[in-house]
């Protein structure tokens, strides 16, 4: 049975490795497709002004709601969370049953 350092040096060993692989990974998949960025490339500020009005705006009208509706629906509200991740969770199996 291996001794304690060798195991420790071996999941770190692990964990090095994989914090070395994620970034190569992303730094040869940019590389790789930086050509196709350069087509559309000035757009991309527009995209994330976009990408941040759209987020503004959903976060604003979730707080709005969960203001309104929040004191209303407060004893039932894990109920209805429940609800909804069963609800997920049946429509994951089904697709992946049937298809």
């Amino acid at each position: 049975m291996p001794d304690a350092d060798c195991i420790a040096t071996g999941i770190a060993g692990v964990f090095a490795l994989f914090q070395w692989l994620m970034p190569m990974t992303g730094w040869i998949c940019v590389h790789t497709i930086v050509q196709y960025f350069r087509s559309f490339e000035k757009w991309i500020p527009w995209i994330a002004l976009i990408i941040g009005a759209v987020t503004f705006g959903i976060c604003f009208a979730g707080l709005i709601i969960g203001k309104k509706f929040g004191m209303k629906l407060a004893g039932r509200a894990s109920v209805f969370g429940g609800i909804i991740l069963i609800g997920i969770g049946l429509e994951i199996f089904l697709k992946g049953v049937v298809l």
